[in-house]
C-alpha cells in the first residue's frame, strides 16, 4: 500500500490479480467509493494472476511500491520466483490525474523508466550498480529525489538519484548500503552489514532510514554527507537484538519479528505488521531511545486482544495477515489483510489520544459492504461470491461410497463442504446441503478463537467409511479434527 499525498489516492497491491489498484480518498483519509477507479499492470476486470510477456505496461507479480507525490511517479518491484520465468525489476509509472484520464477504456499505463534491469523486456537477477537480486521493497525520499530499494537478493539497499531530469531506464544507483562496493553481496552482520532487508521505512525530518532485516532493524543516518561516502555505510541504532552482531529470534511476542514496516515520524513509532502474527505492533522509537543496540517492548498492538496472541480472525477489531502503512499528516494506519483473509483495507485512527493498547477498532474499511450500502467488518470472500453452490479454493476431495457423499475442504473459505450423490455415487446437487465450520453453507466468517466448531484453512480430508469418521486437517489451528 502508498499514498499519493497530494491528490488524496490509495494505492493497493493485488498480487493474487497482477495489479495495483487505484482508489480515491476524501479530505479525511477515507475512501471516497468502495470500489478502485484505476489500475496498473493489468486491468481492473478481468482473470487473476497470470504470466505477461516482458513490456512496458503489464505487471507480474506487483510487491510493495513507493509513491512520488511530488511529480506523480509510482514505482513498482515487479517479479516472478516460478523456475520458467524467474526474474524481477522496477516499474516507474506516470499516475497524474491528468495522464490516466487521457486513457481509453480498459487502457493501462505505459512506463516512463525501469530500474535494475537494463531495458524494459529484461528481468535477469544479478549484483552491481544497475542490476538487483530479486523482489524489494521501494521507498522515495520526496524532498531528495531519492529512491531507496531494498535488494534482499543481495543483501543490501540501493540508492536511486530519481530526479525526472535524469531518471532513465537502466541507470547506475548512487550509493549502496550494507556492502562494502556495488559487486559484493554476503550477508553480514555488524553496523555496516545486512542479512536479509526487507520493508524500509523512513524518517524524512531527521533523515533517517529504518530497515527490516529479518530478526532485527536496523537504523541508518542517510542525510546528504552519508550519502557522499557511496558504500561501506554503517547503522546508528540496531533494534529487536542487544548488539549488531547478534541476530537471534525474539524472545517474546512483544518483541521485534520480521514484517512490513511504517513510521510515524510524527509520534516516533515503528509500526510493524506480521502476515503469521496476525497483528500490528508499535514501538518507541524516540530520538532518546534510538541509539545503539536496543530490544524494547511493543507499546501498542493492533488486531488482537493482548501482546500474546495471535489467533487469526476477521472483525472491527481483529487483523490477520498483515501489511502496514501510515499516514503520518492524518494519523491514520492503513492495514490490507488479503488472501486468504479478510480481502479488505482496514482503516485505523492511530493518534496517541485517541487509539487503545489493544483492540482499537478500526473506523472504516474498504472492499466489503452489505446490501444497504453500510461497512461489513465481518465480510472477507473476494467479491462476496461464496454461496452453497461455489467456493474459491477446493484443496482436497474424499468420497464417502456408503453413504453417497462428497466431502470437500474449502481451503479459502475456511470449511469442510459436503455434497449429495446418488446410488451411483453421481452429483445429486450442485449446492452443499452441509457444511462443518461456518453456520451455513452460505457463510464465510473468520472468528475468533479455537473450539470444536472452529475450521481455519482445511488442507487435507480423509473418510473413514468403517465407522463413519472424517479427519480434517485444519492447519491455522495445527490440528487434527476428527
Amino acid at each position: 500500500v502508498t499514498l499519493d499525498k497530494v491528490n488524496n489516492r490509495l494505492m493497493v497491491a493485488a498480487p493474487g490479480n497482477s495489479r495495483y489498484d487505484i482508489y480515491q480518498l476524501n479530505e479525511e483519509g477515507l475512501a471516497v467509493r468502495s470500489h478502485a477507479d484505476y489500475s496498473v499492470g493489468r486491468p481492473l476486470i478481468g482473470r487473476g494472476f497470470a504470466h505477461a510477456p516482458l513490456g512496458t505496461n503489464e505487471t507480474n507479480f506487483p510487491g510493495q511500491a513507493t509513491f512520488d507525490s511530488v511529480n506523480q511517479r509510482l514505482f513498482v518491484s515487479d517479479s516472478s520466483d516460478l523456475q520458467a520465468q524467474r526474474g524481477a525489476r522496477i516499474m516507474v509509472f506516470d499516475l497524474s490525474p491528468e495522464s490516466l484520464a487521457g486513457l481509453e477504456r480498459n487502457e493501462l499505463p505505459e512506463t516512463i523508466a525501469t530500474l535494475g534491469q537494463p531495458d524494459t523486456d529484461t528481468w535477469d537477477l544479478g549484483v552491481g550498480p544497475a542490476k538487483i537480486g530479486g523482489s524489494g521493497t521501494g521507498l522515495v525520499d520526496e524532498e531528495r529525489q531519492l529512491l531507496f530499494f531494498s535488494d534482499g537478493g543481495n543483501s543490501r539497499v540501493l540508492v536511486w538519484d530519481i530526479d525526472p531530469e535524469r531518471l532513465e531506464t537502466g541507470m547506475d544507483a548512487m550509493a549502496v548500503i550494507g556492502q562494502p562496493d556495488f559487486y559484493s553481496r554476503e550477508a553480514r552482520t555488524g553496523r555496516g552489514g545486512l542479512i536479509r532487508p526487507s520493508s524500509l521505512a523512513f524518517d524524512p525530518e531527521r533523515k533517517q532510514l529504518f530497515v527490516m532485516d529479518g530478526n532485527r532493524v536496523m537504523v541508518f543516518d542517510v542525510s546528504d554527507q552519508s550519502l557522499d561516502r557511496v558504500s561501506g555505510i554503517e547503522a546508528f541504532a540496531v533494534i529487536g537484538q542487544p548488539d549488531f552482531e547478534s541476530y537471534e529470534p525474539p524472545r517474546s511476542l512483544r518483541k521485534i519479528h520480521n514484517g512490513p514496516i511504517s513510521l510515524d515520524y510524527e509520534y516516533d513509532r515503528l509500526v510493524i505488521g506480521s502476515f503469521t502474527k496476525n497483528r500490528v505492533l508499535m514501538f518507541d522509537v524516540s530520538p532518546a531511545k534510538l541509539e545503539g543496540a536496543s530490544d524494547p517492548d511493543a507499546i501498542a498492538v493492533l488486531g488482537q486482544p493482548n501482546f500474546e496472541s495471535t489467533d487469526p480472525a476477521i472483525s472491527q477489531t481483529r487483523l490477520t495477515m498483515t501489511r502496514v502503512t501510515v499516514d503520518t499528516d492524518r494519523q491514520m494506519a492503513y492495514v490490507p489483510d488479503g488472501y486468504p483473509a479478510g480481502n479488505r483495507i482496514n482503516i485505523f485512527d492511530i493518534h496517541p489520544d485517541r487509539m487503545q493498547q489493544t483492540l482499537t477498532p478500526m473506523i472504516s474499511q474498504i472492499g466489503h459492504v452489505n446490501p444497504e450500502g453500510e461497512t461489513n467488518f465481518l465480510a472477507r470472500s473476494a467479491n462476496d461470491r461464496i454461496t452453497p453452490r461455489g467456493w474459491t479454493q477446493g484443496r482436497d476431495v474424499t468420497v464417502d461410497t456408503v453413504d453417497h457423499r462428497l466431502i470437500m475442504s474449502d481451503n479459502y473459505s475456511h470449511r469442510v463442504m459436503i455434497f449429495k450423490l446418488d446410488r451411483m455415487n453421481r452429483l445429486l446437487d450442485r449446492g452443499a446441503s452441509w457444511v462443518f465450520g461456518q453456520k451455513d453453507p452460505a457463510s464465510t466468517v473468520l472468528m475468533p478463537g479455537r473450539d470444536a466448531t472452529t475450521i481455519k484453512l482445511p488442507l487435507a480430508v480423509e473418510y473413514d467409511e468403517s465407522h463413519k469418521r472424517l479427519f480434517v486437517a485444519d492447519s491455522w489451528n495445527n490440528r487434527v479434527l476428527v
